[in-house]
């Protein structure tokens, strides 16, 4: 469906368990009715936090293009804007924390 492609440019810095990296991210939890056409039987945002305890963090620049069309999402439907600045994470090691409440969304 998509491809992307990182080129790491600068070393931005190293990670430790003395100094750890804490990323908070928010995802979107969607479970269809078992009903073809009902109501979505669940539909909320979700809360994570990855916790970085080892590694190197790195910037650079990246691409991403879509590979085609998809009979299961139409996510390469949109249009992609432009380019942004990128890090990756080398040779880490994480802990993701489980979340503790979620946002329902109204469906």
């Amino acid at each position: 469906m998509r491809r992307a492609i990182f080129r790491p440019s600068e070393l931005v810095g190293e990670i430790s368990k003395d100094e750890p990296r804490v990323i908070k991210a928010i995802g979107l939890r969607v479970l269809g009715s078992a009903v073809p056409g009902g109501p979505l039987a669940v539909c909320e945002l979700v809360p994570s936090v990855l916790e970085f305890y080892s590694g190197e963090i790195w910037s650079g620049d990246g691409s991403l293009t879509f590979t085609g069309a998809s009979s299961f999402s139409a996510l390469h439907e949109l249009p992609i804007v432009g380019a942004v600045e990128a890090i990756a994470f080398h040779n880490s090691a994480f802990r993701l924390r489980r979340p503790v409440e979620t946002y329902p969304l109204g469906a």
